[in-house]
């Protein structure tokens, strides 16, 4: 079992959560957030940290492992934004990470004020990546499974989904309402084993089906 140690309380500075097994990491980083204006908690494991509302969580991906300890944790915090500190900054863990349902990565070993970037970008809803990440994720597509048929469509709202199309702005240029637009685009993210947006923009870069088309 695990305690949350220094609960957040003040509703005007952002509410972040650190898990990690480690305590001299996570007590360091605690305490460099709470100097940068955050109200910081922190736990070794996620048993025992429900009952409280966080806007973040920064969590070693040794803690969460694959897509479902994303999914759990979720399901536990649906408003919070979440980053998973991963031992090596190298396109295969950023690709797991994200692929995992991450809103951001950042490596445990970066300084603070990166860390902090990768942070407030998750909660503005966006993801940060380094260029050498990004340019590893087009470079390397993987390949998509065998059976997964997409039309022409759909590849094209993926593929606006990567350059930061609105769903709204999607939606317009489908002729679609804005909550048919979200609702056909859950669709798709079921059909190719997606839960979220994150997941769906990664699993398309890794197959390709976001490069822009020439001529």
């Amino acid at each position: 079992m695990s305690s949350i140690i220094g609960e957040a309380q003040s509703p005007n500075r952002p509410a972040v959560l650190v898990v990690h097994q480690v305590p001299f990491y996570r007590i360091g980083l605690s305490l460099g957030l709470g100097k940068e204006g955050f109200d910081v908690a922190e736990a070794s494991s996620l048993d025992g940290t429900e009952k409280a509302i966080w806007d973040a969580c920064l969590v070693q991906f040794d803690v969460v492992g694959e897509s479902k300890g994303v999914a759990d944790l979720r399901a536990r915090y649906p408003e919070a934004a979440v980053v998973v500190v991963v031992d090596e900054p190298s396109v295969t863990s950023y690709r797991s990470a994200l692929a995992a349902g991450a809103d951001g990565v950042a490596p445990q070993d970066v300084a603070l004020p990166e860390m902090i970037n990768v942070l407030k970008t998750a909660m503005d809803g966006r993801t940060l990546l380094p260029v050498s990440i990004a340019h590893g994720l087009v470079r390397h597509p993987g390949q998509a499974p065998s059976e997964l048929r997409l039309p022409d469509a759909a590849v094209g709202w993926l593929r606006a989904l990567s350059h930061g199309e609105s769903i709204a702005s999607i939606a317009r240029s489908a002729g679609y309402s804005e909550r048919q637009m979200y609702r056909t685009m859950q669709q798709l993210y079921h059909q190719i084993g997606a839960k979220n947006r994150q997941q769906a923009i990664v699993l398309a870069t890794k197959w390709g089906f976001t490069a822009v088309e020439s001529g």
